[in-house]
């Protein structure tokens, strides 16, 4: 996705196969259309670089990689609006289906807060279907038949989502993580492997490492400070990856027992020194010390072999007092919207990131995506060729409204970048269609998100609409057709994301979780509880984020998602407006310091300059700044990118600066390979 022509299905237009998107030539411009490279060339690779910027590409002649980005974009391609808009319009159009078993789970859904779940099940199910599964002083799990449906209705008794420790604490969330420690059967990789290995990465390759080494070596050195983030912070993660997920549990054990040796191989005496001699401190494998890689090993272990797959068509999870914990239902989109409507949503995904420039996932979450895009080289934009290229993208961007990062209060709340089209220097015409796409995307993922927010926690939805009426009107983004209450979406392409909580989000809130794509596999993966749900193309789950850990099993195919949200610093901005949260006190000047915790719950050591600290706590580790501006080195700005599509030409107007040059084209030019 774009397809080429030989593989799309019957359905899809000529103008969304990418030997279309592709062949549109620019006025005055040497890059070629793809109709016009000979074989060899379109067998070229090499085409971009991860965080480089590259904006003329053979074959591809709108073709843009922003340095900041996940993918190749087109926003200056004018055919955007006629090939978008009619996908747009008429997925907006679609209605709501209202069919026999919309309304058995609407009843079911309805009646799980204030029902006893097994009595509930004896009221609604088909004749026979009902089995008890588990039955203990912690748990009770329920299964049976609905309008065809298979149901699976866990009460966890031991589980409180006003008390997000009981997720760790209950015996489930016990009993799972000794399984997965028992399976593996592996400790922390030693910091004598890790040398050693390090130590072998970089005589493997010594020439090329030597430079960045003994630049390090010698600021140390200097400085008595070993870097965190230098060359060595990134040979040790490549000794972590190898360690972890290129060696088998015999390999890792020779490794270990090589490195407890005394005396290390002649022929790494000196990397191994000089590795020991910039070894920074915090490289202790502690608790802030995360081996990311390990990890991922044993969640992805854990995963395959450990964790109960519970494979019902809908599975809810309630807590000791009925409130819902997790439910996912698979197809919802298919049931609520139709097939048609599924097939809009992901070409509608599909083609806006074929156009608009998405940011790279930042790394925190992220990290494994190195190794991602090399187990899933088709993700590797390095080895894509211009053809499969738009289809070499991994990317998350946020719409809707926040506050800045270090305000978790919500002093201030802004409109994203990404809903702002600000990244781009060109971002006039995207708007139009953004409208569009803001409605028909968003809104119908607002829309089956409520169908299960709504009657699973009446009161965690009223709260919803009015944190959403509360926020400044300017900065919100409304898409919702009946009423909005989500204020935050999260657009993710081909997503790999590691164990997580989503911490920004409100405090015991829910988040919901569509999904979509070509994909196989990619079960949600709930490690607390022990348990993987399927979560197949038109899923659709709520999760009490900020608290329970999840991640999605590895896939393999296209995937996007659709996460609707709310960030606790929107909610704690509605709550002062409504009298519910005391005033924040006056903003502290640049420099100075307020002593002590006022009655807001604004703390204290710290100034308004810094409301507190700009942390993974206060928004999440998901959030790339990236823009344009990365790259102004790099840009030759034109006077349509300073002045619009209305500007005069350059025959006209010639721009005098010494840092913006002007070309006849119109067109960029910027200093990348071809």
């Amino acid at each position: 996705m774009p397809y080429p022509r030989k593989d799309a299905p019957y359905h899809i237009p000529e103008c969304e196969l990418i030997e279309s998107l592709l062949s549109w030539k620019r006025k005055h411009d040497k890059i070629l259309p793809l109709q016009d490279l000979n074989d060899e060339e379109r067998q070229k690779t090499n085409l971009v670089e991860i965080g480089k910027r590259t904006a003329r590409i053979q074959g591809d002649p709108y073709g843009v990689w922003s340095s900041w980005a996940g993918n190749v974009s087109h926003q200056e391609d004018k055919d955007v609006e006629p090939i978008m808009n009619p996908i747009l319009d008429k997925l907006i159009s679609i209605k709501r289906k209202e069919s026999p078993e919309i309304v058995a789970l609407r009843q079911l859904l309805e009646g799980l807060p204030t029902t006893d779940p097994c009595s509930l099940a004896f009221e609604l199910a088909e004749e026979g279907s009902i089995a008890i599964d588990i039955k203990t002083p912690n748990q009770v799990a329920i299964t049976f038949r609905l309008d065809g449906k298979h149901v699976r209705i866990v009460h966890a008794l031991d589980l409180d989502v006003d008390d997000e420790k009981t997720y760790d604490q209950a015996a489930g969330a016990k009993s799972s993580a000794q399984k997965v420690k028992e399976h593996l059967g592996e400790n922390t990789m030693p910091l004598s492997a890790q040398q050693l290995l390090m130590a072998k990465i970089l005589a493997d390759n010594w020439p090329g490492y030597q430079p960045l080494v003994n630049a390090e070596v010698a600021e140390t050195r200097t400085t008595g400070k070993s870097s965190s983030k230098g060359i060595f912070a990134h040979v040790r993660s490549l000794a972590q990856e190898r360690y972890w997920l290129d060696m088998s549990s015999v390999e890792r054990a020779e490794i270990r027992k090589v490195a407890e040796a005394a005396a290390p191989e002649t022929e790494l005496a000196t990397t191994l020194r000089l590795v020991k001699e910039s070894w920074n401190q915090r490289w202790n494998n502690g608790a802030r010390d995360v081996d990311f890689f390990r990890s991922y090993h044993m969640d992805q272990t854990a995963a395959k072999e450990v964790w109960t797959l519970v494979d019902e068509d809908v599975v809810i999870v309630l807590d000791k007092n009925q409130r819902v914990v997790l439910a996912n239902i698979e197809n919802l989109a298919q049931m609520l919207l139709g097939d048609e409507a599924v097939d809009l949503l992901e070409r509608a995904i599909d083609l806006w990131s074929f156009f608009m420039p998405l940011p790279l996932p930042e790394s925190r979450r992220h990290v494994m995506d190195r190794y991602i895009r090399r187990i899933h080289p088709e993700l590797d934009p390095s080895k894509a060729t211009v053809e499969t290229l738009p289809n070499a993208k991994m990317a998350v961007a946020h719409y809707g409204c926040w506050s800045q990062k270090g305000d978790p209060h919500g002093r201030q709340i802004f409109a994203t970048a990404d809903t702002l089209l600000i990244r781009v220097h060109n971002h006039w015409w995207p708007k139009t269609v953004f409208e569009r796409f803001a409605k028909a995307v968003f809104g119908k993922s607002s829309e089956l998100i409520r169908f299960l927010v709504e009657p699973l926690n009446a009161g965690h939805y009223k709260e919803c609409v009015e944190v959403f009426d509360n926020l400044p009107k300017l900065q919100r983004l409304s898409v919702d057709e009946k009423e909005d209450w989500i204020s935050l979406f999260a657009l993710g392409i081909n997503g790999y994301t590691q164990r997580h909580r989503d911490i920004g989000d409100v405090q015991g809130g829910l988040a919901g979780l569509l999904t979509l794509g070509r994909y196989t596999a990619a079960n949600l993966c709930f490690p607390q509880l022990g348990i993987k749900v399927p979560y197949a193309p038109g899923a659709c789950a709520i999760i009490r984020g900020h608290g329970l850990e999840h991640l999605v099993q590895d896939y393999s195919g296209p995937r996007f998602f659709v996460i609707g949200t709310n960030h606790e610093s929107c909610k704690r901005h509605a709550w002062r407006r409504l009298g519910r949260l005391p005033p924040l006190p006056p903003p502290v000047p640049r420099g100075q310091k307020r002593k002590g915790r006022d009655k807001s719950g604004e703390s204290s050591q710290v100034g308004e300059s810094d409301d507190s600290s700009d942390s993974e706590a206060d928004y999440g580790p998901c959030r790339n700044d990236g823009n344009d501006q990365d790259d102004e080195d790099e840009i030759v700005w034109t006077n349509e990118m300073l002045h619009g599509a209305a500007a005069l030409p350059l025959k006209a107007v010639r721009a005098r600066s010494t840092s913006v040059e002007s070309v006849e084209s119109g067109t960029d030019s910027v200093t990348s390979t071809e």
